[in-house]
């Protein structure tokens, strides 16, 4: 990494999440999880090699948040990230005077263009703790502000959280690509921006992402391409995925074999469902408890039917909640069972 490059990792390490006041390493490190990616992304387009890369910016992402403890913004008014495909200006924390309540059309460049999405900051912001970062992804045709009424989750959060509901383009037919290197999709791009904005300005710990029907699907998605890197868990309702056209992507079990390790999955879906049939959301099952280690056996968990995978990896429960008489609608438990399970994280 050359010394210009390394000057401003270090930066985009302090700045870019408000580090907790813990001196530890595995805190550190899971507080700053988007940070250490857009650095190491900066360290591999450098010429260095992936695996020193993530070794030097996970150093460097400890040291960055002990010496800061939380107050790294304290000297700083804005600052600069680069994600995979574009450069962002970071605006200044927003401190005591952050702006709360729902917002139904916020804007952000992102790959070139203008984009459009819905927050809703709870009244109650408190710069002095922190709160779970929360994307809800709408289906096909929806709207950003139309999956947050359909989902409900502000209101179970209790104040807990700040909710992104993401506009897909109208370009798309307002659908979120899926299957497409991270590159080259806009959707993910944008995430990946958002979530540098936003964690700049608000105090952030704990990135979620869930979403209904093509919402879904991009949740899932979104976990096999960025997967514990960024995220903490997903909780996809009446979705599927992740898939790829090559066979080359497969194991010899079926496994879509993902580019990063996968976050915790809750997934919800309607045994009737005659849109997106049950057999395609078991799959996505099969692959989140292969990805994450679990077992194939399970226990029940509130609310019912849910079950978890009993063995998963640490820090990576699997959660199944196949409901009947449900078809491709939203249940009417998905906002309880969603909020319990991202607050397992919190």
């Amino acid at each position: 990494m050359t010394p210009s490059n390394r000057a401003f990792v270090t930066l985009l390490l302090a700045l870019l999440l408000g580090a907790p006041s813990v001196g530890l390493a595995k805190p550190c490190i899971r507080s700053c999880k988007p940070a250490i990616t857009a650095c190491r992304n900066a360290c591999v387009a450098d010429g260095t090699r992936p695996r020193r890369c993530k070794k030097t910016c996970r150093k460097e992402a400890v040291a960055s948040c002990r010496a800061h403890q939380g107050l790294c913004f304290a000297e700083v008014t804005t600052t600069t990230i680069v994600s995979t495909t574009t450069t962002t200006t970071l605006p200044p924390p927003c401190g005591n005077a952050c702006p709360t309540g729902f917002f139904p059309e916020e804007h952000v460049t992102s790959s070139g263009v203008d984009r459009t999405y819905a927050l809703y900051v709870p009244p109650t912001y408190d710069p002095e703790r922190t709160y779970a970062l929360v994307f809800a992804y709408h289906g096909d045709g929806g709207t950003g502000a139309g999956v947050r009424d359909s989902l409900g989750l502000e209101a179970v959060a209790n104040g807990a959280a700040i909710f992104v509901y993401p506009d897909a383009t109208e370009e798309s037919g307002r659908s979120f690509t899926l299957d497409t290197e991270l590159a080259a999709n806009p959707d993910m791009t944008m995430f990946i921006d958002l979530v540098g904005q936003l964690a700049a300005r608000f105090s952030i710990h704990g990135v979620f992402a869930t979403g209904h029907s093509r919402g879904g699907y991009f949740a899932n998605f979104l976990n096999c391409t960025l997967g514990a890197s960024y995220l903490d868990a997903i909780a996809p309702h009446s979705g599927s995925g992740p898939y790829g056209e090559d066979d080359s992507q497969y194991d010899v079990d079926g496994h879509y074999i993902c580019p990063s390790a996968p976050a915790a999955a809750l997934m919800i879906h309607g045994v009737d469902d005659e849109v997106v049939p049950i057999p395609d959301a078991e799959y996505s099952r099969s692959q989140w408890v292969w990805g994450n280690g679990c077992d194939e056996s399970t226990s029940p968990i509130a609310p019912s039917p849910c079950v978890e995978h009993n063995g998963c990896a640490a820090g990576k429960p699997v959660v199944w909640c196949a409901v009947p008489g449900l078809g491709h609608d939203v249940w009417d438990h998905a906002a309880e069972a969603i909020w319990a399970f991202f607050a397992r994280f919190l």
